[in-house]
């Protein structure tokens, strides 16, 4: 048992990688006199979600997806001016990428907001890449978006 403990300690001195930070992981490396490596503590960044002007709707919208690609989803809140919800949703997407949900979600807004005669929309989106997207005229999206877009 000795000696298992000692090569232990002398691979722990290899290892650079974090430790997974679980109470187990702890109660492990205590028990075996070891130090652990902790991950530094993530950057946290303060986020104010502002009402839009009057006569507008705020669309908070978000795509996901469970691997990439893997199981995905979309789904959009409606605000107005004073905080109420307007209208939502939320739908499965199939098997697909992070980006093609994120922007699929921003499409299918587009087209919710259209319907319901909303006209002055302020899209609210967490993925950088979407955001360019749109601002970007020369974007081409996946081709099974074409269409919508």
């Amino acid at each position: 048992m000795g000696t298992i403990v000692a090569w232990i300690k002398e691979g722990s001195l290899l290892i650079k990688a974090p430790m997974g930070n679980s109470v187990l992981d702890l109660q492990i490396l205590q028990g075996l006199n070891l130090k652990g490596i902790p991950r530094k503590a993530p950057k946290i960044i303060p986020v104010v979600w502002h009402l839009p002007i009057a006569d507008w709707v705020k669309v908070s919208t978000d795509g996901l997806a469970k691997g990439n690609p893997g199981p995905t989803a979309s789904g959009s809140v409606f605000r107005n001016c004073r905080g109420f919800v307007k209208g939502f949703y939320g739908l499965s997407l199939g098997i697909r990428s992070a980006f093609f949900a994120k922007l699929k979600s921003v499409i299918l807004a587009v087209s919710f907001a259209w319907e319901k005669g909303w006209n002055k929309l302020w899209i609210e989106s967490d993925s950088f890449a979407v955001i360019s997207s749109l601002q970007n005229y020369t974007f081409k999206p996946p081709w099974p978006l074409l269409n919508e877009w």
